[in-house]
């Protein structure tokens, strides 16, 4: 234990003290705030630049205009072609052409424009003319509009979560999910991301014959059993900074500009709904109202235990983590180079791809027969018990997912070890799974 202790701290200290380690701890916090500030910043630039628009209205149902606050509007005695000579000549953004409807097929309406306008801009004009066209509709039909406006009815069904003590909390599918989602693909980022650093650590040592001089006091194992467990170190005090200088960034901007995050994020939030509830509108389905859904969903994630969801996000990220990374050690001792560890790479990888793959099916149906199967066993549980637990999971479920990992672990780090022990002493012969399954069985190596 004492020799595992030793390259522990040595592969720790020496990932830690990295520019590279170091450069990727301290910006990253800084990248998503600024990523987020420029695109709030762009967003407000586009909304503020002056388009001026020309309407040919042919059918003569518009003479009254669009209310549209955001562009100048000028409604225009032209014809199209006169309009779209026009536009050459840069006076005008777009012209929207409107000719003479049919109002049970109204066919023919368009916009020309230089450039491709976006679809929020287009569902500014969409939705206006449908209103318009529904209205005379209704009035040639001679149905009364208020009449159809008291028959809307909007249903929404609220969700709780029942605890053993009798107590309902509200739920929300759409916060767990995307909550979810986050753990799952975290988890899958950082397993790939640092399996990767752990086979070329080994392969770098290998190929530099630094490992003939470590093995010669050290038990190949427990060189492997320490890289793992100094590179899962690694990336939990990654976590642990990041975590911190974005509490220390959004508390210092709190404090000196009169920034508030959850303000922030619930304004951001709010601009993504409003732009859902324009394509629903579109659509023809009725949206609740936008500040009160906002107000809902972050009451929920307040609810939400959000202490035991980080212990059990540490508990299955390093489950997960120490279970690939001595498969992907494995890979690197049992090869000369990168080319090489190819062959080897996909037995490896496809489990934790096909639980990436899969997240959306569990999200479709957290407790269907393939959730509870797919979060028991310990290739895919790492990713897939996360994505079930906002959720809610019985707790004999978590338990018996915990200890197939621990066990998986353990059974993984046997299996690799085998390798590891001979590979990492062999060098300059071609590898084959014949190789490693004759590495696996030989004794007293």
């Amino acid at each position: 234990m004492s020799n595992t202790r030793f390259i522990f701290e040595r592969e720790y200290m020496e990932r830690v003290k990295k520019k590279s380690f170091l450069l990727a701890t301290i910006l990253t916090p800084l990248i998503f705030p600024a990523f987020i500030g420029i695109v709030v910043f762009l967003t407000k630039l586009d909304d503020t630049g002056e388009r001026k628009i020309e309407i040919v209205d042919e059918s003569g149902l518009f003479a009254d205009g669009f209310n549209i606050t955001e562009y100048e509007i000028n409604m225009s005695d032209r014809s199209i072609e006169e309009a779209k000579e026009a536009l050459n000549d840069g006076e005008y953004y777009g012209v929207l052409h409107i000719p003479k409807l049919d109002l049970d097929n109204p066919e023919g309406i368009g916009f020309y424009s230089k450039t491709n306008p976006g679809f929020n801009f287009i569902g500014k004009f969409r939705g206006p003319i449908r209103d318009r066209l529904e209205d005379l509709k209704m009035e040639e039909l001679n149905i009364d509009k208020a009449i159809i406006e008291q028959i809307k009815t909007s249903v929404s069904i609220a969700t709780f979560n029942v605890t053993d003590t009798g107590e309902s909390k509200e739920s929300d599918t759409k916060v767990a999910s995307v909550l979810g989602y986050i753990m799952a693909f975290l988890t899958y980022m950082f397993v790939f991301v640092y399996g990767s650093f752990i086979m070329q650590s080994v392969l770098n040592e290998k190929t530099s014959k630094i490992v003939e001089i470590i093995v010669s006091s050290v038990k190949p194992t427990q060189l492997m059993l320490g890289k793992v467990l100094a590179n899962g170190a690694v990336a939990l005090t990654q976590f642990a900074i990041w975590i911190t200088l974005v509490f220390v960034i959004t508390t210092a901007l709190s404090s000196i500009f009169g920034y508030d995050p959850q303000t922030a994020q619930q304004g951001m939030m709010q601009e993504q709904m409003e732009m859902a509830k324009t394509m629903a509108d579109d659509a023809g389905v009725e949206q609740p109202d936008m500040p009160d859904m906002v107000k809902e969903m972050f009451d929920v994630i307040y609810s939400l235990p959000v202490a035991q969801i980080i212990g059990m996000f540490l508990f299955y990220f390093l489950g997960g983590f120490l279970l690939y990374g001595a498969l992907f050690a494995a890979v690197g001792s049992a090869v000369d180079s990168i080319q090489e560890a190819q062959q080897f790479m996909l037995p490896v990888s496809l489990p934790i791809i096909l639980s990436i793959m899969l997240v959306s099916v569990v999200l479709q149906n957290p407790d269907g027969g393939a959730a509870v199967t797919l979060s028991m066993i310990p290739f895919t549980s790492p990713i897939l018990m996360m994505t079930r637990v906002p959720f809610g999971v019985p707790g004999w479920q978590i338990a018996i997912s915990m200890i197939l990992l621990v066990g998986g672990f353990l059974f993984t780090l046997w299996l690799a070890g085998r390798i590891y022990r001979v590979g990492i002493l062999t060098s300059g012969s071609k590898v084959t799974y014949k190789t490693l399954a004759k590495w696996f069985l030989m004794k007293n190596y």
